[in-house]
């Protein structure tokens, strides 16, 4: 009776998820340990990646949720997704500032994202009307960053950052 139901309720799923609907299946599923349920959600992620960046209820999912739709999500400009993370970060920040403790800074919640955001697929304008002035990146950074764009391999990258330079396909 188990199996079966599981099967109807993945059936259910995959017919009916939209882009608002993934963070919050996915949230479940990676905190539950559920295994092999994930292929709608995935198929939303190739399909409507830049949906479900732009939803509000990827600013609000798990540290996990966040991180499996950056290996996976596709179809989507870099600089949406950069906007996606920026969004969320920004919204925990100002949650962790309820809680009444010093209130976290947008850099250190966005950090552990920097190996999955492709800031070399960026323009020169959009990198510095987007990341270089919204507090994630240090002066160091945002400068080896956009020398990078601009050209290749003329500043080392900094430790812990993406240097791919191909849009996600």
């Amino acid at each position: 009776m188990v199996p079966e139901l599981a099967a109807r309720c993945v059936a259910y799923v995959e017919r009916y998820m939209e882009p608002d609907d993934v963070c919050p299946f996915l949230d479940y599923i990676l905190t539950m340990g559920e295994d092999g349920v994930d292929g709608s959600a995935k198929a939303v992620l190739h399909n409507n990646g830049l949906f479900l960046l732009a939803s509000k209820m990827f600013e609000s999912c798990l540290h996990y949720t966040a991180n499996y739709i950056l290996d996976n999500v596709h179809n989507a400009p870099e600089m949406s997704v950069l906007q996606a993370v920026h969004a969320c970060g920004h919204r925990q920040c100002l949650e962790r500032g309820k809680v009444g403790g010093q209130p976290a800074g947008l850099r250190s919640v966005v950090r552990p994202f920097f190996l999955k955001l492709r800031f070399l697929v960026l323009t020169v304008t959009e990198f510095v009307r987007g990341p270089n002035v919204w507090g994630m990146l240090n002066a160091e950074e945002s400068l080896a960053i956009l020398c990078n764009i601009i050209e290749e391999d003329s500043l080392p990258m900094p430790t812990d950052f993406c240097t791919v330079r191909t849009q996600r396909a």
